[in-house]
């Protein structure tokens, strides 16, 4: 099975975030209508539960015919013109090179050394 970060979701996350938020937010409505359609059966609501079936494969039609070319589409372009991403990682913190060197005060070298208070 291939990485997350491999996969077409994971590319279009990576150069396209704006994209792939659309893409998830479609998937949640195509998922919100799937749980209307559970409820109505359990229910008993057959003519609900069609309709809301055909709302979510419509809304999921939607989802893999439009925003997920369209989002893939976007990401390729931001890849080939800013170039490829990669995984920064943390920012490394500066180094102070001595206590006297902070400007708060704070781990001045020497004050306590070896005191017993």
């Amino acid at each position: 099975m291939a990485d997350k970060d491999d996969s077409l979701m994971g590319k279009i996350r990576k150069y396209s975030p704006n994209q792939a938020a659309q893409v998830e937010e479609s998937e949640a409505v195509t998922r919100k209508y799937g749980d209307e359609v559970a409820k109505d059966i359990k229910k008993g609501k057959y003519g609900s539960a069609a309709i809301n079936a055909a709302k979510g494969l419509g809304s999921a039609a939607d989802t893999m015919m439009v925003k997920v070319p369209k989002a893939a589409a976007y990401a390729g372009l931001n890849r080939l013109t800013k170039g490829e991403k990669k995984d920064e990682g943390m920012k490394s913190g500066g180094k102070v090179s001595s206590a006297s060197s902070r400007a708060d005060g704070i781990a001045q070298r020497g004050k306590t050394r070896g005191k017993m208070c």
